[in-house]
Formats: structure tokens, C-alpha cells, sequence
């Protein structure tokens, strides 16, 4: 009974970034229950997952110094944002920190990983996406079924997203885990599992209803025909993949054959109709007040946009001839007030960043949701540049790696991994929140490990 114990305990150890992986869509649905009570223990377990990597890989790794040194040059860079908040006078300090703490989260994990070396992660961590997207499957169907979850636009009861609290970064993590999975099943050569397989991916990511995952489907599944006719001919291969690429192909067809009968397109719908209604009223008032003093389109902005920086500023931002549509962008406004912020502030602040709470107005919050603007308003041109530093190093190695061993760098692993990477890229500029939430972040964290541990030049070089 103790052997058993023993053994048990050493699997469970030496697949430790699989169960971490696996722990992720567990915390979200605990989160999902405990809404109501403030931060959850989810969160708890994240913030100490956060803080207490870097320590372990601090202890463990062979290459302490340069570890240490490049996270000490993340904490200088924090206590500088801090200490220019005090300058400028804290709103909340608390808030601030917190949110920070949350940005910290992915280069945290993916350097802390980095530094651990850890010798199978390239095989676990494909296994944890899989075991997550079924996961994750589950979760909804019986959620749906039970009507016990979340709608994706659930003023509208379109889409399904169920346990989980934020669709849009839900929709993130399903997408994103869906290469990897497709990976894993493509490798066992059995084509009943790659058929189920793909039809659950097409059922969930219609189901979502976000532009995301919608057309997240189209986007993998020509990635992938494309992928094995190009490797078709790289290897020479002796037999052409008809197979899997009609596979693919089917669930192209399938997903515009269902568009009509999707929740994006009920979105869509609604959408549209409501902007046209919108544009013939904005038509008729710009031609009322063509030849007057007005403020024109006062009624079309945020009253507290236009309360905080007042009527001209913010119509200047539009532009001169504004549509529904433009008005109606919510990330679009929510850029312009953190534009205008970040015009009223002084070098100092420019280089580290303003504070979070500074995107909060009465009871408002503006946070933004595209990473890119957001990384460099809140933490500045440094900020900015650190995450820049990262992800130049990442693509200098990989073309780097392409360059000096291009055959055997095409195979569809790597296809699976760029394709991640990608998509996650894509993302962080399009949709958002990316990099600000430690549930989505964390899946760009184990990308990033996979991409610097198959790029090594030589064996245990970082």
C-alpha cells in the first residue's frame, strides 16, 4: 500500500506542469461559484502560484545569476511604477498593486518554467491542453443542459459559455487550446478520435458565439490543410493526406453551412440592426445641425468621457464624421479616455506608467481591453519595452532555429505550437485581456517556455 502511495505520488511529480495545466479550468470554475465573495480562493491559489514559482525556480535552477538578474530587474521596474504613483499621489495603492500583480502573472510563470528546464514539459504540456478542451467540453454541456452557466451575451441569451465568469477570455482559452489538442489526437493515427475530435471543436466554438471563436475555426482548420499539403511536399511523403485534409475540409463547410443558425449570427444580426437605426438617426441630426454651433453628436458619447475631459477633446479623438459603428466601439472609447490620460501625464509617468485606478471615473471603469495600449499606458514606455525585449528574443530564436535546421523545424508540433502563438498574438491585439488575466495569461506562459525550450542551440543552453 505505501509502494503504491509512493509511486503515485512520483507520477504525480514528475507531471507536475500537466496537473498545473489541468488546475487551471478547475480554478475558473471555482472562481465562477464564489463570485459573490470578492476574490476567490482561485484567486488566492493563482497570486500564490505567482509568487512562489520564481521562488521554487530560484532554488532549483543551475543558472541562479541570471535568474535572479532578470528578476530583479522585473521587481526595479515595479517598485519604479509604485514609487511614481506616491509622486503623483496614489488613488489606490492597493488596487494598483493588485492589478499589477496580475500583469506579473505570465513573464513570472513562462521565465520562472524557463529556468526550471524541465526535461518532459514538451510532452505534458500538449496533454494538458487536450485534457482541458474535454474538460472544458464537459463543463459545458452539463452546465447547458442543467442551465446552470453563463449565456456569452447574456443580455441577449446568445452563445453559451457556462462555469465560467468572463466569455470573452473563455473563448480565448478554448480556441487556444485547440491546436495542441488537435495535435495529440492527430498522433495516435486513428481517424474515428481525429473526426469526434473536430466535431467537438466545431460544436464548441459555434456554440461560444464570440467573433473568436467563430472564426477561430475557419482560421485552424485552413492552417491545418495547409500545413499537410506543405509538408506533403517538404518530406516527399509517399502518400498524399486526403484523409485528414477532407476532415478539415468538413468542418470548414460545416461552420458556414451552420452560420445561419449560430449565435454569431443572431449577434450579428442584432448588431447590425441596431447600428442602421442608429446611422439614419445620426444622419438626420447631422444634417439638422449642419450650419449650426452644436454639439452634434454629445448624445452618442460616454456622458462621463465627455464629463472629465470635456466635448471637444473627446469628438477630436472620432474624428470629423463618426458612424454608429465607431460610437458603438466600446474599446474604441475606453482607448481615447486612456489616450487623453495619458496626454495629461508627465515624463516621469510616461516612462513607468499611470495607475490603474486612474481608468475608473464615479462609476465607470475604462479599463482597457486590448493589451498592446494597455501594457504601455499603465506601465509606460519601460513596461513596454520589457515585454517587447521578451518577445523579440522569442522570434529571434525560433528564426533562428527555422534558418540553421529548416526541415526538421517543419512538423507538426511546431505547427501546433506557432499556431498558438499566433492566435495568442492575435489576440492580445484584437480581443484583449490576454496578458491581464493570470486564467488566460497562463497558457501564453507554458507557449512561451515550449517555443525557448525547442530553440535551444544546445543542449541546457537558456
Amino acid at each position: 500500500m505505501e509502494n503504491n502511495i509512493l509511486k503515485l505520488l512520483k507520477k504525480i511529480k514528475d507531471n507536475g506542469i500537466y496537473w498545473l495545466i489541468v488546475l487551471q479550468p478547475i480554478l475558473d470554475i471555482i472562481a465562477y461559484f464564489q463570485n459573490d465573495q470578492g476574490m476567490s480562493v482561485a484567486g488566492y491559489i493563482r497570486l500564490m502560484i505567482t509568487c512562489t514559482l520564481p521562488l521554487y525556480a530560484l532554488v532549483k535552477t543551475k543558472k541562479r545569476k541570471k535568474f535572479l538578474s532578470i528578476m530583479v530587474l522585473i521587481a526595479l521596474f515595479s517598485i519604479m511604477h509604485v514609487l511614481n504613483g506616491f509622486r503623483v499621489g496614489y488613488i489606490d495603492l492597493i488596487q494598483d498593486i493588485k492589478y499589477m500583480l496580475l500583469v506579473l502573472h505570465m513573464p513570472c510563470v513562462a521565465i520562472s518554467l524557463i529556468f526550471l528546464d524541465i526535461k518532459n514539459i514538451d510532452k505534458q504540456i500538449p496533454r494538458g491542453f487536450l485534457s482541458n478542451f474535454l474538460l472544458i467540453t464537459l463543463v459545458v454541456i452539463i452546465s447547458y443542459f442543467t442551465g446552470t452557466g453563463n449565456s456569452t451575451y447574456i443580455g441577449y441569451d446568445y452563445g453559451w459559455t457556462g462555469w465560467f465568469l468572463i466569455p470573452n477570455a473563455q473563448s480565448i482559452i478554448l480556441v487556444c487550446l485547440v491546436p495542441f489538442a488537435l495535435y495529440v489526437v492527430i498522433q495516435t493515427g486513428k481517424l474515428w478520435k481525429i473526426l469526434a475530435l473536430n466535431i467537438l471543436i466545431a460544436c464548441m466554438l459555434i456554440m461560444n458565439g464570440t467573433r473568436t471563436a467563430y472564426y477561430s475555426l475557419f482560421l485552424i482548420s485552413i492552417g491545418y490543410i495547409v500545413y499537410f499539403i506543405f509538408d506533403y511536399f517538404v518530406h516527399k511523403r509517399e502518400k498524399f493526406p486526403f484523409t485528414i485534409i477532407g476532415i478539415f475540409f468538413l468542418v470548414l463547410l460545416s461552420g458556414k453551412i451552420l452560420y445561419n443558425v449560430s449565435p454569431r449570427a443572431s449577434m450579428d444580426s442584432t448588431y447590425y440592426a441596431a447600428r442602421e437605426i442608429e446611422q439614419e438617426t445620426l444622419n438626420g441630426l447631422e444634417e439638422k445641425n449642419r450650419d449650426e454651433e452644436e454639439n452634434t453628436y454629445e448624445e452618442y458619447l460616454d456622458k462621463h468621457l465627455v464629463e472629465k475631459f470635456g466635448y471637444d477633446r473627446v469628438i477630436n479623438e472620432y474624428g470629423e464624421h463618426p458612424t454608429a459603428i465607431t460610437f458603438s466601439d466600446v474599446r474604441l472609447k475606453k482607448r481615447i479616455y486612456a489616450k487623453l490620460i495619458w496626454e495629461e501625464s508627465d515624463i516621469l509617468t510616461k516612462m513607468v506608467g499611470f495607475q490603474y485606478p486612474e481608468m475608473q471615473f464615479k462609476n465607470d471603469n475604462f479599463d482597457l481591453e486590448n493589451d498592446p495600449p494597455a501594457i504601455l499606458y499603465y506601465y509606460g514606455y519601460l513596461g513596454a519595452a520589457l515585454y517587447v525585449v521578451l518577445f523579440l528574443v522569442l522570434f529571434i530564436r525560433i528564426i533562428r532555429k527555422v534558418f540553421l535546421d529548416f526541415f526538421d523545424t517543419v512538423n507538426l508540433y511546431n505547427f501546433a505550437l506557432i499556431s498558438t502563438l499566433m492566435l495568442q498574438i492575435a489576440f492580445a491585439f484584437n480581443s484583449g485581456y490576454l496578458l491581464r488575466r493570470p486564467n488566460v495569461s497562463f497558457y501564453l506562459a507554458t507557449i512561451v517556455v515550449l517555443c525557448f525550450q525547442r530553440t535551444k542551440r544546445v543542449e541546457g543552453n537558456i
